[in-house]
Parts: C-alpha cells; sequence; structure tokens
C-alpha cells in the first residue's frame, strides 16, 4: 500500500499552501485507517496459525533438550558419532603425530621428497641414526650417526661408483676407501681366481734419489693395503735397480695367514742402519673395519736381511727399489 503526497512550494500563496497540505493530511489519515483495517482482517483470519506463542515455543525447547540429553547417554549416540578421544587415536593423513605401538607394512613404505630420509630417536626424542638420500648426478646416499648431539657420517654409497667411502672412520685414515672383492679381483690379483689356491700379487716400486745420508733412516715402499682375508703371505721379493740393470735381488719363502682376528693390513719398510746393516721388514696389523683403532698396534712379520755393516746403493744416483708380497689363498 503506497501513499502519495503533494509538496508545498516556497511559490505558492497561503490558499494554495493550505489546500495542498489539507489534502495530504486526508491522504496521510485514509492510509493509516487502511493499514489498521488489514492488520485487524489479519489478525482474525490466521494469525494464532502462524505464529508462536511463547510458551510454546519454551515448551518446544525442554522437549528437544530432554531427548538430546537422552540420545548422549544412549548406546546409538557412541554408534554414530567418533569422539574426540578415538580420533586422538587414528593415524591422520597430515598434521605431526606420535605414533605408538608396532605398526606391520604389508607393501613398501615411501617416502618422497627433495632429501628423503629415515631418523631414528630414542623414546625421549634424541637423535641416535639416520638414513637419507641426496639427488644428484650421481645420486648419493648416506648413514649417519648421532655423536654429541649432532650427525656424524659414517658411511656413504655413490651412484656409479665400484667402491663406499667412509667420511669419518676407515681401515687406515680418513678419506681412504674400501674395495669390494670384484675390485680387488680386477685391479690386485694377477689372474682372476680359479680355485681356492689361487694367487694374487702386491707389488710397490719406488725411486729414491738423493739417498738419505743421515742414518738410521726408514723408507716405505708399500703403504698400508687392506688384505683379504684367508690370505697366506708366502713369497717376499726385494729388488734394487739402477736405471741400466738390476743389482740385487733376493726373496725368501714363508707363510703367514691373514684372518679376521690376527692381521688384515700390511705394509713394507727399508730399514737402513749404519751397525746392523740394511733389511726389509714386512710389517702387519690388525683393525676393525670401521673401528678406531688409533694408532694400531704393527708387528713384524717377515724380514729380508739385504747387506750387513750398513754397506748398501754404492752405485751412486739415482736408485730404485722394488717389493713383490706373493699371496696365495688358504684352502
Amino acid at each position: 500500500m503506497s501513499i502519495t503526497t503533494t509538496d508545498v512550494l516556497t511559490t505558492d500563496t497561503f490558499d494554495q499552501g493550505r489546500v495542498k497540505i489539507n489534502a495530504n493530511d486526508q491522504a496521510l489519515a485514509s492510509g493509516v485507517n487502511g493499514l489498521q483495517s488489514q492488520q485487524a482482517t489479519h489478525l482474525g483470519s490466521g494469525h494464532p496459525n502462524l505464529y508462536y506463542a511463547k510458551s510454546d515455543v519454551d515448551s518446544q525447547q525442554s522437549a528437544q533438550d530432554a531427548a538430546l540429553a537422552t540420545h548422549k547417554t544412549s548406546g546409538d549416540h557412541d554408534a554414530r558419532y567418533l569422539s574426540a578421544s578415538y580420533l586422538a587415536t587414528l593415524v591422520r593423513t597430515t598434521f605431526n603425530q606420535t605414533i605408538d605401538g608396532i605398526k606391520n607394512f604389508l607393501q613398501n613404505v615411501l617416502i618422497s621428497n627433495g632429501a628423503p630420509t629415515l631418523e631414528l630417536h630414542d623414546v625421549t626424542g634424541n637423535i641416535l641414526a639416520r638414513l637419507y638420500a641426496v639427488m644428484g648426478s650421481p645420486n648419493i646416499l648416506r648413514l649417519s650417526i648421532a655423536e654429541n648431539l649432532a650427525w656424524k657420517e659414517v658411511l656413504e654409497v655413490i651412484a656409479g661408483q665400484s667402491f663406499v667411502n667412509f667420511p669419518n672412520h676407515d681401515v687406515a685414515s680418513k678419506g681412504n676407501r674400501l674395495a669390494t672383492e670384484a675390485y680387488v679381483e680386477t685391479y690386485v690379483q694377477e689372474n682372476p681366481p680359479a680355485s681356492s689356491s689361487s694367487i694374487f700379487v702386491l707389488e710397490r716400486s719406488i725411486w729414491i734419489d738423493p739417498l738419505p745420508t743421515v742414518l738410521p733412516a726408514q723408507i716405505v715402499l708399500m703403504w698400508p693395503t687392506l688384505v683379504p682375508i684367508g690370505a697366506v703371505l708366502t713369497e717376499l721379493r726385494y729388488s734394487h735397480f739402477t736405471e741400466d740393470q738390476n743389482v740385487d735381488t733376493k726373496e725368501s719363502q714363508c707363510s703367514i695367514q691373514f684372518t679376521d682376528t690376527l692381521y688384515n693390513i700390511v705394509k713394507v719398510v727399508f730399514n737402513i742402519d749404519a751397525q746392523w746393516g740394511v733389511s726389509l721388514t714386512v710389517w702387519a696389523t690388525h683393525v676393525i673395519i670401521g673401528g678406531a683403532n688409533d694408532p694400531p698396534t704393527w708387528s713384524p712379520i717377515k724380514q729380508i736381511t739385504i747387506s750387513e755393516n750398513g754397506t748398501y746403493m754404492a752405485l751412486g744416483g739415482a736408485e730404485g727399489l722394488s717389493v713383490t708380497l706373493r699371496f696365495g689363498m688358504a684352502a
């Protein structure tokens, strides 16, 4: 319903304004009377059926509250809804969680990200060990152990290489490499092994110029070298030569076994003593692979007397020394 009125203008005369005002009063009165009539018609024709009284609303709310209380205490409630305590026991696909108990995985466990890492902690959260990969060219797999609450690398495998690296522990010193059996067969042995009695040879030659004049003196001909377990040192051969000819060759037979508890590393030292002469000594020691034997305890296991009373290398100039260790494999 709309009510239309007429504006009184400032240009209207007194009589013109009075006529408009009277007409507006009549329009307003007629509109108000019409609204009152419509309201009376509404109240008399269906108002109680369209609206709830406050008492009705209170009664309905009380009934709903009672039904809800009964539902919460019934067994049907727990069967239809998951409680917060129950949700806390589930493994979720997002967010951080602490998982208790033993979990059996029937398929592979995949860790997919830029640097996949598997860490082992104790019950209080202290780090113990970790295995992780570094993607690149080539890919790298590393094993670390916790030391003083910090990570220490103990093993590194690089794709495409035939050996593994021990970044902080090795059979001799940091930075050395431990060769695989296949690597040893390829680069150390004279011939591929045909049986348990196969032979392999370790050999080292050096030139010395000038010769040592301060005695006694030592010259290491063969640096600490890993020997396969089960090998037997059967022969030690020494040669002294110049650029023109071999001067002296001596050899000695022996039978010294290298085992996992006796010896596994060997080195050869050329000893010069003004009083006792010149000799060649094979030293051996046992070092736990990856262990902390520092320094190792070396034992002399074989010696060749080259000359007596300090006479050696009388030819002068640059001198060559060569040493050969021949091994057999224990049956």
